[in-house]
């Protein structure tokens, strides 16, 4: 299955970006973590991002006469190359971006159902915001965010650190 077509799954975003932070997890954990996936969705949809090679089994243990196994997210395993990105449809990206905002609505929709949830304290925002560039103001714009967003992505779960979504959207409004 080619990558598009992996990606154009909500579930299967939601557990991307659920372990994209590299820690290790088994299917049990990830089920903790995602607890409106039921098990037969999740360990199916577990099975088509190990095989696009996604994620990798770290490794297996034998657990009350059972295998039980722990995964890993690979590093770039999600990234689309360029090549692929340039050759996407129209269509592709209608239903890649589709995919993607119901991700989004799913984990606003759940972070707003948390006990504690105060989403002014918390720096929600959801802001558009159009702006006139140049194509070389726009290469810089997006050369920035990713230097930022990059440095962000990079830092390791730990105490005091609490797990954001980050979601930019980026693209042309027509005249």
């Amino acid at each position: 299955m080619e990558l598009v077509e992996v990606l154009r799954n909500p579930v299967r975003i939601r557990i991307i970006n659920t372990v994209m932070d590299g820690r290790e997890f088994t299917a049990a954990s990830l089920l903790d973590w995602l607890p409106d996936v039921s098990r037969p969705t999740l360990y199916r949809q577990l099975t088509v991002l190990l095989d696009a090679g996604i994620l990798v089994v770290h490794r297996e243990e034998r657990r009350r006469g059972a295998v039980q196994r722990t995964y890993r997210f690979k590093s770039g395993g999600a990234k689309m190359p360029r090549t692929e990105m340039a050759a996407l449809t129209t269509d592709d990206h209608q239903s890649l971006f589709a995919a993607a905002m119901s991700v989004l609505a799913s984990s606003f929709q759940h972070y707003l159902r948390t006990a504690g949830a105060e989403p002014y304290r918390d720096s929600v925002s959801y802001i558009q915001l159009p702006v006139w560039l140049t194509d070389d103001e726009r290469t810089h714009l997006v050369a920035q965010l990713e230097t930022v967003l990059k440095s962000a992505a990079s830092n390791p779960s730990e105490d005091g650190r609490r797990k954001y979504l980050i979601s930019p959207i980026f693209f042309p409004i027509p005249d």
